[in-house]
């Protein structure tokens, strides 16, 4: 549901909505990566993750941003949580998703 409200906003801020999924093969079996939002910047793209809590984990945006490296944008986390940045990500709390 809170993915649906994100897309709902990016939508009205005209942005067309762009999903990443990538399966891979481990030992341990089929690993699947998804990314919810991919937003154009320009040459690079930006992922966006959409975290109904407050999770700091977040494999399927690591994943893209080791795979496409100098293509990606640092990522953008919709959490709950407070606004923050760190060197590889920014979290922002999920109303903000109406300024992207």
């Amino acid at each position: 549901m809170t993915e649906n409200l994100v897309a709902q906003m990016l939508v009205a801020g005209r942005h067309p909505l762009h999903f990443y999924e990538k399966r891979t093969m481990t030992k341990a079996g089929d690993k699947k990566y998804e990314v919810d939002f991919l937003l154009a910047d320009g040459e690079r793209t930006i992922p966006i993750e959409v975290k109904s809590g407050n999770s700091r984990n977040h494999p399927s945006l690591d994943f893209f941003r080791k795979t496409y490296g100098k293509r990606a944008s640092k990522g953008i986390l919709l959490t709950k949580g407070d606004l923050r940045e760190t060197e590889e990500y920014r979290y922002l709390p999920l109303p903000m998703a109406m300024f992207l």
